[in-house]
């Protein structure tokens, strides 16, 4: 039994020593942050591909949210969500946390975009305190 729980514990660590979040090039789980922004949008009707963005604190983000870097793959390839809860999924796999979320829409209260509230879990925070 205590074997079994050993091996649990060494594959939930190598798991979680693992995960990796890209973001235009960079694993923000090795940054020196604990929290980020998920936005995200679904597309109506099936047209285009949901859109997901991630504002870690980066310096390009604020001026231009729509031309930043997604999510992508340990390949640098572009990861195509199906859905903004399909990415949120994603996020929880890779060592992050839902702190809080709300829906915003344009002016004209057409596509809603969701936004997440997003925190490093406290493991993985630790684990990135020396890098």
């Amino acid at each position: 039994m205590k074997k079994i729980v050993l091996a649990g514990f060494i594959s939930l660590f190598s798991t979680l020593a693992s995960a990796q979040v890209l973001v235009g090039g960079v694993n923000i789980n090795e940054k020196d942050i604990t929290y980020c922004q998920m936005i995200g949008s679904n597309r109506a009707g099936g047209l285009s591909t949901t859109r997901i963005w991630i504002d870690y604190g980066q310096p390009r983000f604020a001026t231009n949210p729509f031309n930043q870097p997604t999510i992508s793959g340990p390949d640098g390839v572009p990861i195509d969500f199906a859905t903004v809860i399909a990415a949120l999924n994603f996020m929880t796999r890779n060592g992050w946390e839902l702190v809080s979320w709300q829906l915003a829409s344009d002016k004209e209260g057409g596509e809603g975009r969701f936004v997440y509230l997003l925190k490093k879990r406290e493991n993985q925070a630790s684990q990135n305190q020396g890098k």
